[in-house]
């Protein structure tokens, strides 16, 4: 009777032991995979902000590139044509076909330069 009592309990003990041992080990084991999964997550999501925010400045940098690149292009040419062939500043916009709301800014520059 006493080696069947001893040995139910000692089941009982093993049972409550590996139900708090399992409990533990999972605990542990989902708070290391929570932090793992968190590190990767942020890693990965700053990867890929940093691409996309590279990929739009780059962008944004070449339009402004372009946009200035033009803008002098076409200063060039109205003074070209002023030189070399007599012409008007507005005879000179007329023949660029600049659009009459830009002009204005490009009297400005030319004045200033």
């Amino acid at each position: 009777m006493i080696s069947s009592l001893s040995e139910g309990i000692f089941e009982e003990g093993v049972e409550v032991g590996e139900a708090k041992g399992m409990a533990k080990g999972k605990a542990r084991g989902m708070a290391k995979g929570k932090a793992r999964g968190m590190a990767k997550g942020e890693a990965r999501g700053m990867a890929k902000g940093m691409a996309k925010g590279e990929a739009r400045g780059m962008a944004k940098g070449m339009a402004k590139g372009k946009a200035i690149g033009e803008r002098k292009a076409t200063l060039r040419l109205i003074r070209n044509l002023i030189e070399s062939m007599k012409v008007t500043v507005q005879q000179a916009f007329d023949i660029l076909k600049i659009p009459e709301s830009d002009r204005n800014e490009y009297l400005k520059e030319l004045q200033e330069s």
